[in-house]
């Protein structure tokens, strides 16, 4: 997937939605639905000029008028996370942060579900993590995202992949360990995953006229959306397969709905959002405070490359200290790679690993026997196209910046290392853009 191209609207719509309109939205919902009860009393009212009627029409029609929405939960086919006692705390977006409150949400989540520990995010540094990254000298890095001067991060919006690639280099003491991208992932699969990895951060529509109350319930059914309509991003923590179809504004077709958890207001934190509303970019987050520095060339993943049936790609680098684990992407679901530590030249191994990950997205893979290390190379061995950070970007609004100096990063063709600074490399591999560095990152022990 594309990332950069799929959510670069997204964030623009945020851009101009989340700071104005879409955070009052539920109280305007509230208003409407006042306005509708007072129009419905003064229909009601000069009905009274009417023939009389029986008892039974009179109940009818009442029952026609106003609908009792007294839907409970039941135990089948219904979970959520804070019915549970695995909720987090709700956050209120400032202008357009909805994706980091989000992230952070599904990161704290994601603790909590699989580790059992408390862990606090701010969103904040998520911000500043994306668009502000230092490296582990604290300097401010020229690559990864980067905004227009009159721009601020609050205003400008964003997309969950972007968190992924500045948390894999790490956030303060957190560290992201794994991203699950559960792009076409079925229904049922994803409730699982709910379950064992805790919440998954989406992009949503958020139009008003798809926003309505039943009774107690809020609810949302935007079948119809449009790419550019998705300018929200929340957090599922929960579904229930049975919530009536007739709890929605626009007519569903089906009952079933995710329990959302929202950023938009404290006073209406969850709503219900239909099966029938598509949403896009969900990702849980999983992450640590057990691991040191992180040492990579990378800004993040935007593209990859392939040489038939196995790429292997390599980082020298040159750091001493405890090996501890190795961080990469994964370009598919259940796509295997084989972890090699090598010397600095690439010619002897001196360590071996397998991994494989289910579901596609960034994974943190720990060494079963940590190393010591100064001078050396990670070379990772995958089953189809291997990760890297390509081409960089800009418009008027934001920048993607991307680079790969001598003796960083290297691909193996025909039997030697290619580094992947070189145009010559990219002509080799048939490639229409730059590759850049590799993606694989070195995290040492705390």
């Amino acid at each position: 997937m594309n990332h950069r191209k799929t959510f670069l609207c997204a964030a623009l719509c945020l851009l101009t939605v989340c700071s104005g309109t879409a955070c009052g939205a539920s109280q305007n919902i509230s208003e409407s639905v006042s306005d509708s009860a007072a129009q419905t009393t003064a229909e009601s009212g000069s009905a009274e000029t009417e023939p009389a009627e029986s008892a039974e029409e009179k109940s009818a029609e009442t029952e026609k008028q106003e609908p009792v929405y007294d839907y409970i939960h039941g135990e089948e086919g219904y979970f959520s996370l804070p019915a549970s006692g695995l909720g987090t705390p709700v956050k209120l977006q400032t202008a357009g942060t909805c994706w980091a409150v989000s992230a952070s949400t599904a990161m704290e989540s994601g603790a909590l579900v699989r580790h059992g520990k408390t862990i606090a995010v701010d969103a904040l540094d998520l911000l500043g993590a994306v668009y502000y990254h230092k490296d582990q000298n604290g300097d401010r890095t020229a690559e990864g995202w980067h905004l227009a001067e009159n721009l601020t991060a609050e205003e400008f919006g964003g997309w969950g992949w972007m968190v992924t690639e500045a948390a894999a280099d790490g956030i303060g003491e957190i560290l992201l360990t794994e991203t699950n991208d559960f792009e076409n992932c079925p229904r049922e699969q994803l409730q699982q995953m709910i379950r064992t990895n805790g919440a998954i951060s989406i992009s949503v529509p958020d139009r008003q006229s798809a926003k309505g109350f039943f009774g107690d319930y809020q609810t949302v059914n935007d079948p119809d959306a449009k790419p550019d309509h998705y300018d929200h991003v929340v957090t599922i923590v929960g579904w229930d397969d049975h919530f009536p179809k007739s709890y929605f504004r626009n007519k569903a077709s089906q009952d079933g709905a995710w329990l959302i958890q929202n950023s938009l207001s404290e006073k209406y934190a969850y709503y219900w959002l239909s099966y029938d509303t598509e949403f896009l970019s969900p990702y849980s987050f999983d992450i640590s405070e057990d691991y040191g520095e992180v040492v990579s060339y990378d800004g993040g993943k935007e593209n990859h490359i392939g040489t038939d049936d196995e790429t292997a790609v390599a980082n020298v680098f040159h750091h001493p200290g405890k090996l501890t684990a190795v961080g990469t992407y994964t370009i598919t679901d259940g796509q295997k790679f084989t972890i090699e530590i090598r010397d600095a030249a690439m010619e002897n191994v001196l360590y071996t690993q397998e991994a494989e990950y289910a579901v596609k997205g960034y994974h943190l893979t720990d060494l079963e026997i940590p190393q010591d290390v100064s001078d050396y190379s990670v070379v990772l061995r995958f089953a189809g196209d291997a990760p890297v950070e390509g081409e960089g970007f800009s418009n008027e609004f934001l920048s993607y910046q991307a680079g790969a100096e001598a003796g960083q990063s290297f691909v193996l063709l025909d039997g030697k290392w290619a580094d992947l600074s070189l145009k010559e490399t990219a002509d080799a591999l048939k490639l229409d853009f730059a590759p850049n560095n590799a993606c694989i990152k070195a995290v040492y022990a705390k």
